[in-house]
């Protein structure tokens, strides 16, 4: 088991949709039915969840991307 990690960074599989809109692709699937959003901290993550976004992309007719979002800003924090 690996030690805990800050996320400071996100990888999102992304789904273009025909009018040129985008949105993160989700499963349910994965997680006994409850959508899971295919996004990752780190590449190992996102690579094991390729094949999933491929067959949502497959399925619904749209293209697929993985697009990176490299640094995490904190925007709120509640208690």
């Amino acid at each position: 088991m690996t030690a805990p990690q800050k996320i400071t960074e996100l990888w999102a599989w992304v789904l273009e949709h025909p009018d040129g809109s985008e949105g993160i692709a989700s499963s349910g699937r994965l997680v006994a039915g409850v959508h899971m959003p295919l996004i990752g901290a780190d590449m190992e993550r996102v690579k094991a969840l390729e094949p999933e976004a491929r067959h949502i992309a497959d399925v619904v007719g749209m293209s697929v991307k993985l697009v990176h979002f490299p640094q995490g800003h904190t925007v709120e924090v509640r208690n």
